[in-house]
């Protein structure tokens, strides 16, 4: 009776997908195209050498003699640079448990947030939230206290293999990336008319159509800030999804629970210091 129940759910969302599209394939093509857009403006030309470089670096003996001299694991400085999935891309290669420490490396693009948020308010307000994020989940990390990562097996390979391994494993990564972006911005949330339920959607499933959005409409400061924040500490589901099609090494439970304490820190101290300091 259970299977037969399941059975019937997968078929009934199946069939409205299938509905879905008929009448929304022009919906459909546009958010198609301006991902593909995207993709090539902004995804690719940042994300794809990140890549192909932190493959390079974490393959040689820099990052043991990062955390060596400066007691600091590297992924956590690169992590705030370049942003999530790059973060799990780098990780993977860790044969243990790694949900601490993608718990503490979710972050959007550095140049990608401050860029958006100078959008949505000011100078100040962009760089105090970029600022409490990265606190978040310093104090995160003395909250979960994450095993020390051990520097992964180095491959004997010449540099050339090394680059030619790292570009196809780049861009077998770049495409389901893509790919992931594109079955977000079909859905069907932007087509939704109450600003707030539309707001609230956007924030936790896609960030960049959610601080593109932010940026547009008129709501109260105390609520933009919010789904702001919503949307920054998520990441939003397409970012986590893209993190879980690069590695399976993860318990979603808490790594779940890890992020909604992010969240709950990261709002909190968010109002204290914004009421004292604006």
């Amino acid at each position: 009776m259970k299977n037969t129940l399941k059975d019937l759910l997968i078929f009934t969302l199946l069939l409205l997908s299938y509905i879905y599209i008929i009448n929304n394939i022009d919906y459909i093509k546009y958010q198609t195209i301006y991902i593909l857009k995207i993709s090539v403006n902004n995804i690719i030309p940042i994300l794809f050498p990140t890549l192909i470089l932190s493959n390079i670096i974490f393959s040689s003996n820099i990052p043991y003699l990062i955390n060596k001299y400066l007691k600091i694991n590297p992924i956590y400085i690169l992590s705030i640079i370049s942003g999530s999935p790059t973060n799990a891309y780098i990780l993977k290669n860790n044969n243990q448990d790694i949900t601490k420490h993608l718990s503490l490396t979710n972050y959007p693009s550095l140049i990608f947030i401050y860029n958006y948020l100078l959008l949505i308010f000011n100078k100040k307000i962009a760089i105090i939230l970029i600022l409490l994020n990265i606190l978040s989940n310093i104090i995160i990390f003395f909250i979960i206290k994450p095993p020390k990562l051990y520097q992964p097996n180095i491959n004997k390979i010449s540099l050339i293999q090394l680059i030619t391994s790292s570009i196809s494993s780049a861009s077998t990564t770049i495409i389901s990336i893509i790919a992931t972006c594109i079955f977000y911005a079909i859905l069907p949330t932007s087509l939704i008319n109450n600003t707030y339920l539309k707001t609230l959607l956007l924030s936790i499933t896609e960030i960049t159509s959610s601080l593109n959005n932010l940026s547009i409409i008129n709501i109260p400061l105390n609520i933009k800030l919010l789904f702001t924040i919503i949307s920054i500490s998520t990441t939003g589901l397409c970012i986590q999804t893209q993190i879980l099609n690069i590695t399976n090494n993860i318990n979603i439970k808490e790594y779940i629970k890890n992020r909604l304490l992010h969240l709950a820190i990261y709002l909190s101290i968010t109002y204290i210091i914004i009421h004292l300091l604006i």
